[in-house]
């Protein structure tokens, strides 16, 4: 018998996230339904905006920023990168 997965609560409840909310690589991908290959191309062709860096190995989006490249908005300025 498969084993049943739950759906992690950052996708589960996205659009209860507040704007300023970050969420991971692997929620943006279910979102969006693409590979992090994928994800990856987005941010350096200028569709989705940088993430944000939280440490050495840690990076979010932005809700906000999420939700522009989901609705097909182009990034509008590179962000992220270093810890604000």
């Amino acid at each position: 018998m498969a084993s049943v997965r739950q759906c992690p609560d950052s996708l589960k409840y996205f659009d209860e996230l507040p704007a300023s909310a970050y969420v991971d690589a692997k929620t943006l991908c279910a979102l969006a339904a693409i590979s992090k290959s994928s994800l990856w191309r987005a941010v350096a062709a200028g569709r989705l905006a940088r993430p944000r860096s939280f440490g050495e190995r840690t990076s979010r989006w932005s809700v906000a920023d999420v939700r522009r490249f989901l609705s097909g908005a182009a990034a509008t300025a590179p962000q992220g990168g270093a810890a604000q």
